[in-house]
């Protein structure tokens, strides 16, 4: 029986991951704030005979059960959940007031956890299945202007270790993907990130695309593998690796 995957939202990296699950022959339940987001990238599926798109508001508990129970009924069992929509806020720390602190932590983090324990209760009646959660570098750099995506950050990557511990006796794996400098992710005028040049922030020499997370985060949901669970990869193409070198001489291009 075809495994069914629920994606959460639906970005540049939402999209390729659907595209990379559709490839590998999953039924998808896409999911976005706004519907005709989701639609968009069921309409842009190879094959959406195997796909549903419905609008949920992640912080509104009766919107996602309704949705979960629909994509149960229509493809039996929820297999897989990636929760992948990280909203940026930039801003100095003097700037942060408590709405816009607290608004952070409930559409990154508290968003996060309603889908993962929803869809965790559905894998758990089926025998199993796999969470990933999207974070950033943030969690672990500072640079004056990212306290309420930094501090969010941080706080999935925990999350994410302690849904692993809470819910490994039910075949449940619980991982992270965490990302940097991908090409399309957020709006350009909030992606300074545009401005570092490739060879000074990249193993490849390039930015990261919507595709590279999109190939790691497959990986986790469909490799065989059960000893990667509550950790959190760094798919930042050595980013954080390499911030400590001494001088600005650029890497060598990795091709192939």
């Amino acid at each position: 029986m075809k495994k069914t995957a629920v994606i959460y939202g639906m970005g540049a990296i939402g999209k390729a991951v659907a595209l990379a699950l559709n490839e590998a022959d999953m039924n998808l339940v896409l999911l976005d704030r706004d519907l005709n987001e989701a639609k968009h990238v069921l309409a842009a599926l190879p094959d959406h005979t195997h796909a549903v798109a419905f609008s949920c508001d992640p912080l509104d508990i009766t919107s996602i059960e309704t949705v979960i129970e629909k994509a149960e009924n229509l493809f039996g069992s929820i297999d897989a959940l990636f929760n992948g929509d990280l909203h940026i806020q930039r801003k100095k720390a003097k700037e942060v007031t408590d709405t816009s602190f607290t608004t952070s932590f409930q559409s990154n983090v508290l968003a996060y956890f309603h889908l993962a324990r929803t869809c965790a209760a559905v894998m758990a009646r089926s025998g199993g299945g796999r969470i990933v959660n999207l974070s950033s570098v943030h969690s672990e750099v500072a640079d004056g202007f990212h306290l309420e995506y930094a501090a969010a950050s941080a706080a999935i990557n925990a999350m994410t270790r302690e849904l692993a511990v809470s819910y490994w006796k039910d075949n449940i794996q619980v991982n992270g993907v965490m990302t940097a400098f991908v090409d399309g992710q957020f709006p350009d005028a909030l992606d300074m990130d545009q401005r570092q040049k490739p060879e000074q922030i990249s193993l490849l020499g390039r930015r990261i695309t919507p595709e590279d997370i999109a190939r790691t985060v497959r990986f986790l949901m469909t490799s065989h593998t059960k000893i990667i669970n509550g950790s959190v990869l760094r798919a930042d193409a050595g980013y954080l690796t390499t911030q400590y070198r001494v001088g600005d001489t650029p890497f060598t291009k990795i091709t192939g």
